[in-house]
This record gives C-alpha cells, sequence and structure tokens, in this order.
C-alpha cells in the first residue's frame, strides 16, 4: 500500500447549509497559526467544503481515505459538535457520516475521520480521489450561545491505495548475440 499525503486543500470555502459563514476559510490550507472560525451564536455552522487533487495514478485501487482536521472550541465555548465529516464525489455528499458525538477540544487537536482501509461507506476511483471534497459542519449542542465559536487550524488529507500491477515494458530493437547479457534487469550488449 501507498500512501498520498499529508495533502492540504487547495481551495476551502464557506457554503450554505448552516447560520453561520466561516471566516477566513483559506487559513486550513496550510498549517501555521492562522484559523477559520464560524460563530455558534446564531446555531450551526456553514459548510467548510475543503477540495483535494492528491494526484495519485489513474490506475491506482483505493484503499482508504483519512482526513485529519486541527480544531478546538474557543477557550470558554460551549459544547461544540461534529454536525457533518463528510466526503463528496461530483458535487454530491456519499457515503458515511463520520461526525462525531465528541465535544471539539478546548486547544487545537488534531482529530482523524476515516483511515488506511476505510473508504467512508462507498468506492471510489482513482479519478474520483483525485477531485475529492470533504464537507465538515459544526455546531453547538445547548443552541446558540454568545461564547460558541469552533476554530480549524489546518486539515490534511491522506490517501491509501495500491500501485496497478505491471511495471515498465521495453520493447528489442536489433539482435541479440552470444554477448547479450541480463545485469540488474538491465539488457546490456
Amino acid at each position: 500500500m501507498t500512501t498520498a499525503g499529508p495533502i492540504y486543500p487547495s481551495t476551502a470555502t464557506s457554503s450554505g447549509g448552516g447560520t453561520s459563514a466561516w471566516i477566513n476559510p483559506d487559513n486550513v490550507k496550510v498549517a501555521d497559526s492562522a484559523y477559520a472560525e464560524y460563530d455558534a451564536e446564531t446555531g450551526d455552522s456553514e459548510n467548510l467544503d475543503l477540495a483535494y487533487s492528491p494526484g495519485i495514478p489513474g490506475t491506482a485501487t483505493v484503499d482508504g481515505i483519512e482526513i485529519i482536521v486541527n480544531k478546538r472550541e474557543r477557550v470558554g465555548a460551549d459544547n461544540i459538535f461534529d454536525t457533518t465529516a463528510q466526503l463528496m464525489k461530483s458535487g454530491s455528499v456519499v457515503g458515511t457520516n463520520k461526525a462525531s458525538g465528541t465535544e471539539w477540544p478546548s486547544a487545537f487537536a488534531d482529530v482523524t475521520y476515516g483511515g488506511p482501509t476505510d473508504k467512508w461507506g462507498t468506492t471510489w476511483t482513482a479519478a474520483e480521489v483525485n477531485s475529492l471534497v470533504f464537507r465538515f459542519k459544526g455546531a453547538q449542542s445547548s443552541g446558540p450561545n454568545a461564547s460558541a465559536v469552533g476554530r480549524v487550524e489546518n486539515a490534511r488529507l491522506n490517501v491509501y491505495y495500491t500501485a496497478a500491477a505491471g511495471g515498465a515494458k521495453c520493447a528489442l530493437v536489433g539482435s541479440v548475440g552470444p554477448s547479450t547479457q541480463i545485469i540488474g534487469g538491465l539488457l546490456v550488449h
């Protein structure tokens, strides 16, 4: 099995589906101290859609998909939980929603969704994974609260795959004589 990653999103956008837009969503595209955030005072966050382009070979078999989100709730915030942690194909949400019932940490910490053999309840081609979108959404469990703020510092993708069998092929042009040898897998004349 081969791993492509960690890969950071090429685009990050706040999209419909909630009442609080993500502020500075582009901040999740790199691991640094900047972050995207949403204010849960007004309710659920909008979707945070993260697009990835891992570039795995077109003939590869996808074994698993893993997203690692570095997130936290603001210190003093109340009970922020995931409501959506799902993958998208061709603009549509598919497979298993990996949202956890666990409150977000109070300090930035990595939270892993999926893994080396987890296909998120669906099948994947290399082409689909090479245009993958991860949709993430958070909410406050006890209703709107002035102190509820969710933050995401970065979100990394690992794609686990098996390369297609086969290998390099060559054609011999010319003649093979008694002095022709195979040395280290090479044909030497």
